[in-house]
């Protein structure tokens, strides 16, 4: 039996870690039980599942619908992930009227016969899997002399729920599941800023020290997509061993169709004051590939923040000084993201002022160059925009006409 408490801020007491170090070609069922949910959280285990998934093994899965936390987005593409339906997944929503389904609960068994489980506070979120949150719970191995028995109940304690008869669990198999829980408000279309992270009032007077994820796993990919494969080990701020990176990682150009949010002034009336000149990356281009970003390793909690904090811990987060070289000129911009505007901005007059609606901005991250990105602007009409609008293959929740991708 091993303790993990994330207050050491170790990387090896982050359940991430001790993920990571199993043999996905080892693993034949996953199952798990959390109270909270995104789908980014489940970045340790991309390699698992897409072992899993390749040998037709078995997944099952019991989440967390407390006070519609858990959104309809993030459901449909855990069920792209795991292939559902197919023989062997088990997926169930749970949710209650006057109180919370609160468990973290993970459970592998091995080829071998052999079973691990963690059972503590990390919820199946980036935050907690990766320890962003103090977080604290055991680990129990049967191949490290740990009863086999507390294994069984374990495992047969998450099964329950995948019951059809089980009051309030909801087994759901294919996106039109997802749509019924949405239409019966057992789950949400979208997060609920929180007002801290305990779900009470922030002071804009207290001084609280900010926590940083102790590993970053590559992130999954959305509904439709590849899953990333995990890194071959998890990347820490205090290890000085680097992981190899993952496929998302490796990317390392970014194109995104600008619209008038991000080329207009706002506005232009006598008295009125210019809209703040800012380029609005979607929140779900950040999260796809957090590394091109250097997010969250590289920006800094905003102290003075007295706003929202979302459901990965974060309020308002700055990155200054980011040097760039836009027009043959060096520069530099800022990045900084708040949960109440849901996109991570970049903040630049001459970024700003260089482009027009429907051009592609495109940016490519780069190093030993004395500047952190290389920004150009694809103008219409020109030959190279139909080559980079090609590119540009993720689309954004309606009305919004925005496309982005990564090459």
């Amino acid at each position: 039996m091993l303790y993990l408490d994330g207050s050491s801020r170790k990387p090896e007491d982050a359940l991430g870690y001790w993920v990571d170090k199993e043999d996905p070609k080892e693993i034949s069922h996953l199952r798990f039980q959390s109270g909270y949910f995104s789908l980014s959280g489940l970045g340790a285990f991309a390699g698992i599942i897409k072992s899993l998934n390749t040998n037709s093994n078995k997944i099952s899965a019991v989440i967390g619908a407390n006070e519609k936390e858990t959104i309809k987005d993030d459901v449909e593409s855990y069920l792209d992930l795991v292939k559902s339906p197919r023989k062997g997944v088990n997926t169930a929503i749970v949710s209650f009227s006057n109180g919370l389904f609160h468990p973290k609960v993970y459970h592998l068994t091995r080829s071998d016969g052999s079973e691990i489980a963690y059972v503590g506070s990390a919820n199946l979120t980036s935050f907690g899997i990766n320890s962003g949150n103090i977080e604290a719970g055991l680990i129990v191995d049967t191949r490290k002399g740990d009863q086999k028995a507390i294994l069984a109940k374990i495992s047969a304690s998450i099964d329950t729920w995948l019951g059809s008869t089980t009051i309030g669990s909801s087994v759901i198999k294919t996106n039109a599941d997802v749509a019924k829980l949405v239409t019966d408000g057992i789950i949400g279309v979208a997060k609920t800023p929180r007002t801290s992270a305990s779900g009470g009032a922030k002071s804009s007077t207290a001084k609280k020290p900010p926590l940083s994820p102790l590993l970053t796993f590559g992130p999954l990919l959305k509904k439709g997509k590849t899953t990333t494969a995990a890194p071959a080990g998890p990347t820490s701020s205090t290890s000085k061993t680097t992981a190899a990176p993952s496929a998302a990682h490796s990317l390392p150009g970014f194109v995104m169709t600008l619209q008038k949010t991000d080329v207009g002034v706002g506005q232009t009336s006598t008295g009125t004051s210019r809209r703040s000149p800012e380029i609005f990356v979607p929140l779900g281009a950040r999260d796809m590939n957090p590394g091109f970003w250097s997010w969250p390793g590289a920006f800094v909690a905003d102290a003075g923040w007295s706003g929202s904090i979302d459901q990965n811990g974060f309020g308002k987060m700055d990155r200054t000084n980011v040097r760039i070289r836009l027009g043959g000129t060096n520069t530099t911009m800022n990045m900084w993201y708040n949960p109440d505007k849901r996109d991570l901005r970049l903040r630049s007059e001459e970024l700003r002022s260089s482009g027009s609606i429907g051009d592609i901005l495109r940016i490519e991250k780069v190093s030993g160059a004395g500047y952190d990105y290389y920004i150009e602007i694809v103008p219409t009409g020109t030959t190279q925009h139909p080559v980079y609008l090609a590119k540009c293959v993720e689309s954004v929740r309606a009305p919004s006409k925005k496309k982005f991708g990564y090459y």
